[in-house]
């Protein structure tokens, strides 16, 4: 159906091309359809109501009967008319086998060729009338769609009826025989023995050469190619007789397109050979018209609808397909009323057929409806085609799919909207102003008038009104710098300034805006925002105010608390002082116990006064830093002495790791480092119950120069303790503060220790940060970037290094199997592991785990001294005879706090005594 389609003989003006050599516009619709008339072939162009698979039928006298019956007339040119001489309303709709008449059958050969191989050339009879019979030879080709079906046979047939009369004619009519010849549209030569001995007038027109050149001077072979000169003009034939295109060469050069017949006939018994010229350009150049305007229908992007005069569609595109989801079978012969969807009035329709029926062309926009029920929109151009007489003959509608458009259409209605509406109510006030010195206003919202006092009015396109005259003298320089500098770097400008109202206040205003770009880069103008920020910056000079009254409120609160903790301990010192006096000059044990209690308390009190003195001249600046060279190494062996014992009665491990290459000594605050380390390593004590304890000593980034080599030193300090949520990660470093989840009677503290250590590594220049899990443990890493060090050891390492600890001047980076370091728990210089594997061993750890145990139950809800001092005493003279140092270390401890009268340390060193059983457990166990 695509390859042919009914004339369009409109006058209707159609795109026009210009030929390269007059520029003058070429309407090659009419030409195409002057051609497709005037040939002298018919055209015929025969459908079929639903395409027909060959396939499906079992017998040929079915595929026969479909081929007759089921094949009409759709389309034909003028040629037809006069080779069948029947009327234009006779022959649309006649079927193939009316077409034929009672000669159909004789054609049968043909009809198997074209079934089978889907076209046949050859010749055909026909009957006109009865009795009356005429010749055409025809080309039938099927036209199928892409599933292989047939949809159509489009026909190419000439009438030769008159050259078989002629070939039936006596072989002594030879006058008569070359009159016909002459009267022929075909040019006509014929030839004997390889030479031209006639031709007709056709001839002479179509080749430019005159009758005499012809015959005398054998022109006519030089028409053609060599290899098909040779062919025809050779003696003797020694092909049969055949029809074939190839070009011709005229005199003048120019080159057509012919179609070639040969016949051989007799004449006085001599064989005479006869060349049927026809010049088929027009021909091919219609054909290829016809091809390229059915491509071209085909892959446009619109739809293309082509209806006859009723309404009915004759021809779709496949864009119509794919938009509406009908294909061409579902709607050829049927009404485009199949698309509406009901929502436009019956008005609009006849507006569209009164426009239509006046030959003048109509455009608009439908909503219709696809195959699957979805609405869509589409623009149309529907135009009548005419016929020569100016007659209405058909419509041909050109639509294009505008759903996306008429969504956007909506969606910016609605975002335009919706902008208006929110112009409208927003606290502030947008604006648009030229790019001039005064900044005119070109729109400004309704806001403007609560803003400023002015109405909208008063405002726009006013240069007495400009946003140069609102904004106060003071300020106008800045805001037009910060607008320039904004326009220069393609940014958008913020600045803050006041603007002088109509009743002549000062306000504040945030005022924010970009430039606008035209094509050509030139600014067209300025969009904006203005924000009354009034209150916002009165607040802020209050808030400052109260700021600076904070400020010093916090310096008078670091002075009070260095003064009064000075004060403090002044008088404290002589307390301790006296009670060392009174304790030489009494022999009375129970007065000594109560003097040791006093300094007891009073040493609390004092590292107590001193942190809080530490914290206040932090926060004063008063802080004084004192730099010396010193090795470290001897600084982390005061650290183990410190926490040994309460090491070892965790049972947990002690681990010390410095870099081989770490520098002898180091320029630092060698007081200051020691209270860090203690804060910290202390932290990890108190709250670690299993695993151990790793301090790693870093040197990274060293540079060495002749004088003052620096390096950056790195201190970790890592537990597997209950570790610290991550929501009291900054908690912890604040002053009087621990994380809520501890129970303070266990983890005793001020909660003054991490906030210190923070504020004295910032004073030396360092930082602090902090990695943990919950029940994993924590790792605190300390760096300062810039420490001075030495190769050369001024001081000796004093303290005795203790071997229940493991210290490890290497880079090993693993922890040591726990188990590989559980044998050194007690703090003799040896153990004798035969008493723990004696059974007498096991009744100790027995005994500790019930009646120990019982007792030790008791103390939670009371703390009676006597008998807690009983049970201490048991576990100091268990110890001895057992010779194991952390049990009898244990005992005494708690046997301290009770002659102290520090029932706080009694209540803590009772909570260790779990740790100190499993540690027994332990013991025995490695030791079997």
């Amino acid at each position: 159906m695509d390859l042919m389609k009914q004339r369009d003989k409109s006058k209707v003006p159609v795109p026009r091309l210009f030929s390269k050599s007059s520029q003058t516009t070429v309407d090659f619709r009419q030409i195409s359809n002057f051609f497709y008339d005037q040939l002298v072939d018919a055209f015929i162009f025969f459908t079929v109501e639903k395409p027909v698979d060959w396939s499906t039928f079992s017998s040929p006298e079915g595929k026969l009967r479909a081929l007759a019956d089921g094949f009409v007339i759709n389309d034909y040119n003028d040629a037809l008319l006069l080779q069948y001489g029947k009327a234009t309303k006779s022959i649309i709709g006649m079927s193939l086998g009316h077409f034929f008449g009672s000669s159909f059958m004789l054609n049968n050969e043909s009809w198997s060729i074209l079934i089978s191989q889907g076209e046949v050339f050859a010749e055909f009879t026909h009957e006109k009338t009865e009795g009356y019979v005429w010749w055409t030879e025809a080309n039938y080709r099927m036209i199928k769609d892409k599933t292989g079906k047939t949809i159509g046979i489009i026909v190419a047939q000439r009438d030769i009826t008159q050259r078989k009369l002629a070939y039936k004619v006596s072989e002594e009519s030879e006058e008569r025989l070359r009159k016909l010849a002459h009267l022929s549209f075909q040019a006509i030569a014929i030839l004997h023995q390889g030479k031209v001995v006639d031709v007709n007038e056709a001839m002479v027109k179509l080749t430019g050469y005159s009758i005499d050149e012809l015959l005398t001077q054998n022109t006519l072979p030089s028409c053609f190619q060599k290899a098909y000169a040779e062919k025809l003009f050779r003696k003797n034939w020694d092909q049969p007789a055949g029809a074939f295109e190839t070009s011709l060469c005229r005199k003048d050069k120019s080159i057509i397109t012919v179609e070639i017949e040969t016949q051989i006939i007799n004449y006085k018994n001599e064989p005479n050979y006869v060349i049927g010229i026809l010049d088929v350009s027009n021909r091919k150049r219609i054909e290829e018209e016809i091809v390229k305007l059915s491509i071209a229908l085909d892959q446009s992007a619109n739809e293309i609808i082509i209806t006859r005069k009723n309404g009915n569609i004759e021809y779709v595109n496949k864009s119509f397909t794919t938009i509406t989801g009908y294909l061409p079978s579902e709607v050829i012969g049927k009404n485009p009323r199949i698309l509406k969807s009901g929502t436009h009035s019956a008005a609009f329709y006849k507006d569209l057929w009164k426009t239509l029926k006046k030959g003048q062309r109509w455009e608009g926009e439908f909503h219709n409806r696809k195959k699957s029920g979805e609405l869509y929109w589409e623009s149309a151009t529907i135009t009548p085609i005419k016929n020569k007489e100016s007659e209405i003959v058909r419509y041909i509608a050109i639509k294009e799919d505008i759903s996306l458009r008429k969504i956007a259409e909506q969606s910016l209605r609605e975002s335009e909207e919706k902008f208006r509406s929110m112009v409208s109510n927003i606290p502030g006030v947008v604006y648009r102003c030229a790019y001039n010195t005064e900044l005119t206003f070109l729109f400004v919202a309704d806001a403007a008038e609560t803003l400023t006092g002015y109405r909208v009015s008063e405002l726009q396109n006013n240069l007495g009104r400009s946003l140069a005259r609102l904004i106060h003298p003071d300020d106008l320089t800045r805001v037009k710098e910060s607008i320039k500098k904004g326009v220069s770097d393609f940014q958008q400008y913020n600045l803050e300034c006041r603007i002088i109202t109509k009743h002549k206040t000062v306000k504040w205003v945030s005022n924010s805006g970009r430039p606008v770009y035209s094509e050509d880069g030139s600014i067209k103008w300025l969009d904006g925002f203005l924000m009354d920020i009034t209150e916002r910056i009165m607040a802020l000079e209050e808030l400052k105010k109260a700021k600076i009254a904070a400020e010093e409120a916090n310096n008078a609160k670091s002075e009070f608390l260095a003064n009064i903790s000075h004060e403090i301990r002044t008088p404290l010192n002589s307390v301790l002082g006296f009670t060392e006096l009174l304790e030489g000059l009494t022999t009375d044990s129970q007065q000594i116990k109560y003097l040791n209690s006093i300094r007891a308390s009073g040493k609390n009190l004092m590292m107590l006064i001193n942190d809080l003195l530490d914290l206040s001249k932090i926060e004063a600046g008063k802080m004084t830093l004192h730099y010396t060279f010193f090795d470290i190494r001897r600084l982390l062996d005061e650290i183990r002495n410190v926490f040994s014992l309460r090491v070892t009665i965790k049972g947990i491990g002690y681990i010390e790791k410095i870099d081989k290459k770490f520098p002898a000594e180091i320029k630092f605050d060698e007081v200051r480092l020691r209270q860090i380390l203690i804060n910290l390593v202390g932290n990890a004590v108190k709250f670690t119950h299993h695993g151990e304890i790793i301090i790693v000593i870093k040197c990274s980034n060293m540079v060495e120069k002749k004088e003052n080599p620096t390096m950056q030193l790195e201190i970790q300090v890592k537990d597997t303790g209950i570790g610290i949520p991550e929501n009291s990660f900054r908690l912890i470093f604040e002053s009087f503060r621990q994380h809520s989840q501890l129970d303070s009677r266990k983890y005793e503290g001020t909660g003054l220790g991490l906030a210190i250590t923070k504020r004295l590594v910032e004073a030396m220049k360092g930082n602090i940060s902090l990695q943990s899990k919950v029940g994993k443990g924590s790792t605190f890493k300390v760096v300062f970037p810039h420490v001075e060090y030495s190769e050369v050891s001024t001081n000796a390492i004093t303290s005795p290094f203790m071997p229940e600890f493991k210290t490890d001047r290497g880079n090993d980076a693993g922890a040591e199997d726990l188990n590989e370091r559980s044998q050194n728990y007690a703090t003799d210089d040896n153990l004798d592991v035969h008493i723990v594997r004696n059974s007498d061993f096991s009744h100790l750890v027995r005994s500790f785990e019930n009646e120990f145990t019982d007792r030790w139950k008791l103390f939670e809800k009371k703390q009676p001294l006597k008998e807690i001092q009983s049970f201490a005493q048991e576990i100091i003279d268990q110890g001895k005879n057992f010779r194991i140092g952390f049990i009898q270390q244990y005992g005494e401890q708690l046997l301290s706090t009770i002659e102290n009268f520090d029932i706080e340390q009694m209540r803590i060193k009772l909570d260790y005594f779990p740790d100190l059983l499993k540690q027994m457990k332990k013991l025995g166990h490695e030791n079997k």
